[in-house]
């Protein structure tokens, strides 16, 4: 954890958790934008990276991609296969 409480992007990463990373990263990149001492140039590409990652957590969220498990239920098996 970072000093405000935060999940650090390398705490994330060895997680292994796509989501925490995703969230950490658009913690970070904020926080990249935020600061004054960001140089200027860097800037759009932050703001376009924060953007997209936005959209993939988005996605992830619409979908609910934290599963692979079916929640279809199951046919009963009649031996045959």
């Amino acid at each position: 954890m970072t000093k405000n409480g935060q999940t650090s992007v390398s705490e994330a990463s060895a997680s292994g958790d796509r989501g925490d990373i995703l969230r950490a990263l658009q913690e970070r990149l904020a926080r990249a934008l935020d600061d004054p001492k960001t140089a200027a140039h860097a800037l759009p590409p932050l703001a376009k990276r924060l953007l997209e990652v936005g959209d993939e957590i988005q996605a992830r969220e619409a979908h609910g991609a934290g599963s692979v498990v079916s929640t279809a239920e199951d046919e009963p098996w009649d031996g045959s296969g």
